[in-house]
């Protein structure tokens, strides 16, 4: 069963395109203008002006200004009173910078010592509540150590 033919066809004249109607004997589909809506209030032809907002102050950066020392804001999933900017003075951060590295170097050193046993007690850790908030108690307390007056 073939389909019945369409009844529009669009064919291009003079750069145009054209819808013909050819049930009605090839004659070009008409356009009938609607009417316009009519508004009683006069329209503006400009843009909306955009409504003054105060700006916003930059996000502090998380590295801080390096020439009085390095500050950076802490995370609620490491220290129990966060969000807090930590200032950290030029000669302490060597240390601090020491005390996370030898604790990734042991970390890693334990994995590859005892394999997948390192995984229970990182396991633990993460997923009991009262180990968690020991640790956080922990590193929040180192924290306020790091801290500086500003």
């Amino acid at each position: 069963m073939n389909m019945p033919p369409t009844r529009y066809r669009v064919v291009e004249r003079g750069r145009r395109l054209v819808v013909i109607d050819t049930l009605h004997g090839n004659l070009p589909v008409s356009h009938t203008p609607r009417a316009a809506h009519e508004s009683r209030r006069p329209r503006a032809l400009e843009a909306p002006k955009p409504a003054h907002r105060p700006s916003r102050p930059a996000p502090p950066s998380p590295l801080g200004d390096r020439t009085a020392g390095t500050t950076f804001v802490t995370q609620s999933w490491f220290d129990a009173k966060a969000p807090r900017r930590v200032r950290i003075e030029p000669e302490t951060t060597g240390s601090a910078g020491i005390a996370v590295i030898v604790a990734l170097l042991g970390l890693v050193f334990a994995f590859m010592l005892f394999d997948w046993l390192v995984l229970v007690p990182l396991a633990f850790v993460l997923l009991h509540p009262r180990a968690r908030k020991g640790v956080r108690a922990g590193v929040t307390k180192w924290i306020d150590g790091l801290d500086q007056p500003a």
